[in-house]
Formats: C-alpha cells, sequence, structure tokens
C-alpha cells in the first residue's frame, strides 16, 4: 500500500505527462543530498526520492484544492506560532491584586493547551509530504498524532484542573498519568461542543468514530479513527485484510477459503 510497482509508475508517467518513460531527469534534479554519506550507499535511496517526486507532481496537479486547503491550515499554523507571537491568557494577571488559585489554574491550563496545539500541528508537513508521496499508512499514523494532540488540548479546555497531569508532581508524591484516549473521548463527548472533534454528532454511540459519525453500510477502523465501508455477513471483505473491517456485531473469521465477516458470539 502506498506504492506503485516501478514498471507500472514509469509507464504511468509517459502516458500522464506524454513523456518517455525512461525520462526522470527532471525529478532527479529535486532530489537532496544525504551530506557526507559515500555514494556507494546512496543510489537505491536516491531511486526512491525520485519515485516520490514524480508522485508528488501527479498527486498536487490531479489534487490541487484539497492541497491548498492543507497549506492554508499550515500557514495558519505558522502564523499563529510565529517568533515573537505572545498569548496572554484569560483572566486576571499574575500577581495582580485579582490573583487568585483559579486564575492560576486556568493560566497553566491555558499554557499546556498552546503546547499541546503546537505539538499536534508539528506534523502538518511531513503528513503532506507522505500523503502526495503515497504512503498513505504511515501518513494516517501522524494525522492521529494531530488528533489526539488536539482532543488533549480540548480535554484540558473543559478539565482546566487537570493539566498537572501533564507535569511531574512538586511534592514528589505519585503523579497521576496523562488521560488516555477513551477517557477524553468521553470527557469531550460529555461535555464539548459542536466544535469539538471527537463526540460530536452521533445519536448512537456504537457509530462514533473519532471526529466522524458512520452511517449506514460503515464502520469505524479503530486503527485509524475513520468511517470505512464495513463487510456485511457471510460476504467477501470489501478491502483486502488486514484492511477488512466488518460491519457492527459482526468480527472476521478466515480459513483456507477465504475471510468472511461473521456473527460475534454471544457471552452469556
Amino acid at each position: 500500500m502506498g506504492h506503485l510497482p516501478r514498471d507500472a509508475f514509469r509507464a504511468h508517467q509517459g502516458a500522464d505527462r506524454g513523456m518517455d518513460k525512461h525520462d526522470l531527469t527532471e525529478f532527479q534534479n529535486w532530489t537532496r543530498p544525504l551530506i557526507g554519506q559515500p555514494n556507494a550507499l546512496t543510489p537505491n535511496y536516491i531511486s526512491e526520492e525520485i519515485r516520490d517526486n514524480w508522485l508528488r507532481e501527479f498527486t498536487v496537479r490531479k489534487h490541487e484544492e484539497p492541497v491548498s486547503i492543507w497549506l492554508c491550515a499550515l500557514n495558519l499554523l505558522a502564523f499563529a506560532f510565529q517568533p515573537g507571537h505572545v498569548y496572554t491568557a484569560p483572566g486576571p494577571a499574575a500577581d495582580s491584586t485579582e490573583d487568585n488559585p483559579e486564575a492560576r489554574i486556568g493560566r497553566a491550563a491555558y499554557t499546556l493547551r498552546l503546547q499541546l496545539v503546537g505539538l499536534s500541528g508539528r506534523a502538518s508537513m511531513p503528513a503532506l509530504d507522505l500523503t502526495l508521496s503515497g504512503y498513505y499508512t504511515e501518513a494516517w499514523t501522524l494525522l492521529r498524532t494531530m488528533l489526539d494532540g488536539w482532543a488533549r488540548a480540548v480535554y484540558v479546555r473543559i478539565r482546566p484542573k487537570e493539566h498537572v497531569r501533564w507535569y511531574a508532581s512538586e511534592d514528589e508524591g505519585p503523579q497521576k498519568e496523562p488521560p488516555h484516549w477513551g477517557e477524553i473521548e468521553g470527557v469531550i463527548g460529555k461535555d464539548g461542543n459542536d466544535e469539538d472533534p471527537v463526540g460530536t454528532c452521533c445519536a448512537s454511540r456504537d457509530r462514533c468514530c473519532g471526529s466522524h459519525c458512520c452511517t449506514a453500510g460503515q464502520a469505524c477502523d479503530q486503527r485509524f479513527l475513520m468511517c470505512v465501508a464495513c463487510t456485511a455477513e457471510g460476504e467477501t471483505c470489501v478491502n483486502p485484510v488486514p484492511f477488512c473491517v466488518c460491519c457492527a456485531g459482526l468480527q472476521l473469521s478466515c480459513n483456507e477459503a477465504g475471510c468472511r465477516c461473521v456473527p460475534e458470539p454471544v457471552t452469556a
């Protein structure tokens, strides 16, 4: 997944661009040097990068609008965290006459939220690069870390006193671990709003999938927190194993004849 066979990629390149299928000079000139590495070690790396360069150009040409939307978001993130940009937490200023314990908690939580958003956005550029080059599984891994960081920032907004779970205890006492995904999703689903990334719209809890609500014929792929076409009982998998996702109430069963979705065993 994410790679075209090299002969197919070259043939596709020639068909789409009207160029000789072996003419990769343009894309070879885009390669980045690996400073200090001997030439004997770099041919395979350069070959893969040439392939990536072609796929990047092909993808951008075919999907200009989605790429532009992603770049706009990247620009907004860069502007928000540009050097010298100062944020001030709402509430009384530190050490002012109006300062109070609640305000101090709010400032600490606000700082943590900025850090979490910054960390989640850090993967914006590599996630786009991987997607453009066809590394979809790897890109989803980064996208999941971005969603996770954003969800944690929302969690701290809703539960500001919980910010201490991200820091070492000052009194050397036991430290409570940061919340796991199930806890975060539960809090946001219960107390969040329509702009929050999880728990936003599902009438049935079984249909919730990260920030999405799965519709008829879909189920949640828990690896990527995305709704995908699901396979009904007795049907051949819609997607190849291991990407086959069974519809609700079913589980994957494989034998020599292949893989099918069968009812989950009934528990007493």
